[in-house]
């Protein structure tokens, strides 16, 4: 039935309404509903990987997720070809390692320049991932988490460099919360202690 409907009206009324779960499933029903569906990703404007990690990981109760999040990380960014993304919200385990590796990240970064809100939370920060976010010019809320901060990295000033910019940075992490707190406090930064 949806098969049969105007393109149009798929793109801007009905698309938008779904969640990237629903996208997916619906992608997989017929050549012209995955067509659809690829054409409205590379347009998407927003990439919130929470609630999707979350289905994978309580929908198929697998003990290793991994090659699922990498899977769903990929179709959603149309394999990273995606350049209109204006707020990207990537969500990893502290235990484990980032969906994808963080090259990848880097160049969806990299590629939407026009990023306006970006978060980080339970992903490693490293120095070659900073030197790129502070490549976004149009960039106002950044959100990390302090307790992943890789190891020989010192992101610390360029995180002072985005907040004379006019960027809000914000911490989340319970491991190392009072350690983030003080250095907000040298580098006049708001710290707010939940996730969005």
């Amino acid at each position: 039935m949806m098969a049969h409907l105007p393109l149009e009206l798929l793109t801007f009324c009905i698309l938008p309404q779904l969640d990237q779960v629903s996208l997916a499933r619906l992608a997989k029903t017929c050549t012209r509903m995955r067509s659809a569906v690829h054409t409205f990703l590379l347009k998407s404007k927003t990439l919130d990987m929470k609630d999707v990690i979350y289905w994978i990981e309580t929908e198929n109760r697998l003990v290793d997720c991994s090659d699922a999040l990498k899977a769903a990380f990929m179709f959603l960014t149309r394999n990273t070809s995606v350049i209109s993304l204006r707020k990207l919200k990537m969500w990893g385990h502290p235990d484990q390692p980032t969906m994808v590796n963080l090259n990848t990240i880097r160049k969806l970064i990299k590629q939407n320049r026009n990023l306006e809100e970006l978060s980080l939370v339970n992903m490693k920060l490293t120095d070659h991932l900073m030197d790129v976010i502070m490549k976004l010019p149009k960039l106002k809320y950044l959100q990390l988490s302090p307790a992943l901060i890789n190891k020989g990295s010192n992101p610390y000033v360029k995180i002072k460099e985005l907040k004379q910019k006019g960027c809000e940075i914000t911490g989340v992490g319970q491991q190392r919360e009072e350690y983030w707190k003080g250095t907000a406090r040298v580098f006049n930064l708001k710290f707010r202690n939940h996730v969005n």
